[in-house]
This record gives structure tokens, sequence and C-alpha cells, in this order.
């Protein structure tokens, strides 16, 4: 489904962090299990960084907020925490201009733990992709 501004901000707002470490800008699109998202904020103040391009360490920030909002109703006031990630690729070594786009899909469910398929597009090119698993707990 497709996300209005509103609702957008409703998600975004719900996320633990926020900024400078606030790595989600705009949720486009979320079903039960899967969401798009977007980040855009290359070189603003009060962020996370002064760079106009990503590192890969933002990159992977994105995918572990991004991906927790598909599990928002189910921490019920408890943490979601980055257990792994596994098999994460960088496909594209150049800088990577902002803004990139986030696909997650949950592909795996074993209560307290959420296995995660990610892909972070800068414009229709797959720079990084891989899995992320996310525990939730008290």
């Amino acid at each position: 489904m497709n996300l209005s501004p509103e609702e957008s901000s409703y998600y975004i707002n719900s996320l633990a962090q926020a900024a400078p470490f606030q790595f989600v800008d705009r949720v486009v699109w979320m079903s039960k299990d899967k969401v798009i998202t977007e980040l855009n904020s290359g070189g603003l103040p009060n962020r996370f960084t002064q760079q106009n391009y990503v590192d890969t360490y933002v990159m992977l920030e994105y995918v572990a907020q991004s991906s927790g909002l598909l599990l928002k109703e189910k921490k019920d006031q408890q943490r979601g925490v980055i257990a792994s990630f596994k098999n994460v690729e960088r496909l594209v070594f150049t800088e990577t201009a902002f803004p990139i786009r986030l696909e997650s899909t949950l592909v795996e469910e074993r209560a307290p733990m959420y296995t995660f398929y990610f892909q972070v597009f800068a414009d229709d090119q797959v720079i990084v992709r891989g899995t992320t698993r996310i525990f939730i707990g008290g």
C-alpha cells in the first residue's frame, strides 16, 4: 500500500532513533512483509553526515531502521536489536549520492527473531544487498 505523507510521518516518528541518527526520510510503500523507504538527506545540518554521498555504514543503519518498521506492531514496547547482517554485498564501489531507496522483505519469522532480505538502490541500480536479522526482546 502506498503511504501518504502523514502516514509516512507516523511510522518515522515511531522510530526509537531521532535526529541526527534517524536514517529514514520517507516511507513510500508498506505491506505486512515488505517496506520501501527513501533517504534523501545528504549534507543537511544536524544529521548523521555532512557528506553528499552515502557510505556503507549509513546504508546498513538505514536497512536496520527501515526493516524494523515492519515490526512496529510486534514489538509491544520492547526493543528491537540488530542481531546480524549476512551475505552483504556492496555491488558498486564508486561514491553513491543521495537519494537512496531501500526495499526490504520479511523472509523468515521465528519470534523473537526476524530475518529480512534487502536491496539498497541509487536511481535504479542495486548498490548493496543482503540479509539482516532483528531480535525483539526486553
